[in-house]
């Protein structure tokens, strides 16, 4: 159960000294019964969870349909009941091959199908689920996306993860939408209609490594916007606003923005405020763009802010940029990775102020660094 997927938007447990302004809801999940989680639950946002034995699901579907009168067979009521109007369905891998023409359920506000590439969806699939909120799209092959998606006009979640896509520009029409997932995808372009998405609240285009444009002022124009994940994806920033692609500059209009994972491949095209001073949780790439990720005992790692600093010839201009600075006195994780003229890493990276919050540092092939911190005069 991913809790973002299914459109409920939840918040990272914050430390006691740390101001969260997002509005997010932080969301503990208890059972009568020990064994109904799997693992032992942590601090986390998935939750692998079993079914309800099938005594229990009967007489909670009694209790609840108070409206049924007793019948011998109420299992068999239930199925039919069931059948009739869903309120929420999931097709997972190998439960179905063939999809209907069309969807006809009404009532249906939750769709979770995941495929294996071999899915055809119609194009006349979604008429009849006007009332859908959360389409969770998992391993689905698209041609086109079928033109009834702009049927889903209550639609607050939309999860395309793993699918292959094309033209997406028919999203633009879901005005609704809030939460936007297309990680692992293969779009190639960012289109302008995304930008009438006022609403959205997360963008999540992480792992999308054929990315390539983003239309310009596309991402200035989601106010509304908390979270946008662009970590493994997209690096082509412009330096200045008015280029073939998006600009950095247009993160400083993102108000409300939270949580930010990008790639920035120069330093040099770093504005001095292109962060806001609210950002809580960041995980953010500069410099080389070679296919290296974090980490894993960094992305494992339970702290919300890290840094990666890749291939630099000049670090100085880090300290230069405001924005940058103030990063790097926050970040919780430090990665360093081959560079040039580095020799003390916190005079030279942190202005000496030692990283405050520092908890994990990370050194690679870094040869002419000669301390961490230097000696202290008296």
């Amino acid at each position: 159960l991913e809790l973002d997927v299914v459109g409920i938007p939840s918040g990272d447990v914050a430390e006691k000294d740390r101001k969260d302004d997002q509005r997010r809801c932080t969301i503990i999940l208890t059972s009568r019964k020990q064994d109904l989680l799997r693992i032992d639950m942590s601090c986390q946002k998935n939750f692998p969870i079993d079914a309800l034995p099938r005594k229990e699901a009967l007489q909670l579907f009694e209790k609840r349909m108070f409206n049924i009168p007793n019948v011998a067979d109420l299992e068999k009521k239930m199925e039919e009941t069931i059948r009739k109007d869903p309120i929420a369905i999931s097709l997972t891998y190998g439960g179905i091959q063939v999809l209907p023409e069309r969807l006809q359920c009404p009532c249906l506000e939750l769709l979770h199908t995941e495929g294996d590439g071999s899915m055809q969806v119609s194009d006349h699939f979604f008429k009849g689920t006007e009332g859908l909120k959360v389409l969770n799209f998992t391993r689905i092959h698209f041609s086109s996306l079928p033109s009834s998606l702009g049927c889903l006009i209550n639609l607050q979640t939309l999860c395309l993860d793993y699918c292959r896509l094309k033209d997406i520009a028919i999203v633009g029409q879901l005005k609704k939408l809030e939460i936007l997932i297309l990680a692992r995808s293969t779009i190639k372009q960012l289109p302008l209609e995304i930008g009438q998405l006022t609403r959205l609240q997360l963008l999540d285009l992480s792992n999308c490594w054929l990315l390539e444009v983003i239309a310009p002022n596309v991402i200035s124009k989601l106010s509304q916007l908390e979270e946008l994940y662009m970590g493994n994806s997209f690096s082509g920033w412009e330096k200045v606003e008015g280029g073939s692609n998006a600009s950095l500059v247009e993160l400083e209009r993102l108000t409300k923005l939270a949580t930010l994972e990008i790639e920035v491949a120069d330093a040099e095209i770093l504005p001095p405020n292109f962060v806001s001073v609210e950002l809580q949780r960041y995980r953010i790439r500069i410099g080389d763009e070679s296919e290296d990720e974090f980490d894993p005992l960094l992305v494992k790692s339970e702290a919300p802010r890290l840094m990666m600093l890749k291939g630099l010839e000049k670090v100085s201009i880090l300290q230069e940029n405001d924005g940058t600075k103030m990063l790097l006195q926050r970040t919780e994780g430090l990665w360093l990775e081959t560079l040039e003229g580095v020799q003390s890493v916190v005079h030279e990276l942190d202005d000496g102020e030692g990283f405050p919050r520092l908890k994990h540092l990370h050194v690679k092939s870094c040869s002419e660094i000669l301390h961490i911190v230097g000696s202290v005069r008296r």
